[in-house]
């Protein structure tokens, strides 16, 4: 299991940040995520993320929010 830590904007506040979980948490692989709204960040844990980039950013794009690289 692989951690990474991926940059967002657009997150105001907590509800943001739940949806950001939910959304990334629905990618295939992964195994938990904690998004937090001030630091414009989520950091996600699970197998083969580097092979699922793609799949990560579309979840927070289709989310509404920025994947910021």
């Amino acid at each position: 299991m692989g951690t990474q830590i991926v940059k967002i904007g657009g997150m105001t506040c907590g509800g943001c940040a739940g949806g950001v979980e939910k959304a990334l948490g629905a990618v295939p692989g992964v195994e938990a995520v904690k998004a937090d709204h001030v630091a414009g960040q989520a950091i996600v844990s699970g197998a083969d993320l580097a092979d699922r980039q793609a799949e990560l950013r579309a979840a927070v794009e289709n989310a509404g929010f920025d994947w910021l690289e």
